[in-house]
């Protein structure tokens, strides 16, 4: 009799473990499954983005623990949005890194919104670690409510 591993059906990453598992069967179980790093953020996927829209606005919370304002760079051409950063951590002295999951060093994110937006009402605030960017969109996008008259 073999030993059959219990997991509750309602688990969402429950399908997500089982094949993470099968993975490292295969592949020589070079990583485990671990909730906070399953689904790595990619060089096209940093920093991590939220992207909220309004009638009039999209508002975007971009994740950059550790950089400075001086050390992003924010363009907008149309309505296409590249983000860029760097950050640079030095190595410690004396000592290596037994496991070193921070990004350092620098990364480009465009993202391309589907409606124009007006670059010159934009604007950027960054605190604690978070990057907030209010995006108006284009007068001619925007909603607009019409007045109905009567004859």
């Amino acid at each position: 009799m073999s030993l059959v591993r219990w997991e509750r059906q309602d688990d969402i990453f429950g399908e997500l473990k089982k094949m993470q598992r099968e993975m490292d069967r295969l592949m020589g179980s070079v990583t485990r499954w671990n909730p906070g790093t399953m689904f790595s953020w990619g060089a096209d996927m940093y920093p991590p983005m939220n992207v909220i829209a309004k009638d009039d606005r999209y508002l975007i919370e971009c994740e950059l623990p550790g950089y400075t304002q001086d050390a992003i760079d924010l363009t907008i051409a149309g309505n296409t949005i590249t983000l860029k950063g760097e950050l640079n951590q030095p190595e410690p002295k004396g000592a290596s890194y037994h496991r070193r999951e921070r990004r350092t060093g620098t990364f480009s994110r465009s993202l391309q919104l589907p409606e124009r937006i007006d670059a010159e009402t934009t604007s950027a605030k960054f605190n604690n670690g978070i990057l907030t960017i209010e995006l108006p969109k284009a007068p001619e996008v925007r909603p607009r409510q019409i007045q109905v008259h009567a004859n």
